[in-house]
């Protein structure tokens, strides 16, 4: 079977700032992550160590692929691919005030889902040395959420060794990205690695 050709998006203006798929690799293995995940979707590279961001129109054709090239080989997620974070919503923001009041805006939006659930904060931030504090802005976050809940008479609980809901989010210089991932879609798809 030929190997279809990368798609690569260096010719294509702002590509960066257009992400929505964020991909760690393996120390050893930048390249081969670029070249295996840009057959499948526009890949740049960023910045940053090992880092790269992809465009993806389609996560669960997306998703698929991955998880096939996987049970090809499951050394890629030991020795290849780091994790993969995929956002279902992405927005700008200037600082960790903007960011914490999009965010907490769009989780507001989930409230039914995380209603009489267990549910945290992760984010993993890369820029802004210094001027944003991932767990501090995952509590605030968190909280915003179980505040809100509480105030209409609902619950939810805040849990770091087994919750229902992980809110990820991910962020790239003034770029954040985030989505809501069960337990269930944690366990289907391991490239996750959310905490």
């Amino acid at each position: 079977m030929q190997m279809q050709r990368i798609r690569v998006a260096y010719g294509k203006k702002n590509f960066i700032s257009e992400w929505n798929v964020i991909v760690t690799a393996r120390d050893e293995a930048y390249e081969r992550t670029y070249t295996l995940l840009g057959r499948f979707s526009p890949i740049a590279k960023t910045g940053y160590i090992n880092v790269l961001v992809m465009r993806v129109d389609d996560f669960r054709e997306f998703f698929d692929k991955i998880m096939e090239e996987i049970g090809k080989d499951p050394d890629i997620l030991r020795y290849v691919i780091s994790r993969i974070a995929p956002a279902r919503q992405t927005f700008g923001f200037e600082e960790k005030d903007d960011l914490r009041k999009k965010a907490g805006e769009i989780v507001l939006g989930w409230q039914d889902r995380i209603e009489n659930r267990s549910f945290h904060v992760r984010m993993h931030r890369r820029g802004l040395k210094g001027r944003m504090d991932s767990r501090e802005e995952e509590a605030l976050i968190g909280k915003t959420v179980a505040e809100a809940l509480q105030r209409e008479g609902k619950t939810c609980t805040v849990d770091f060794e087994d919750p229902d809901l992980i809110i990820d989010i991910e962020t790239l210089d003034h770029r954040a990205g985030i989505s809501l991932w069960t337990r269930e879609e944690m366990q289907q798809y391991p490239f996750l690695r959310l905490d």
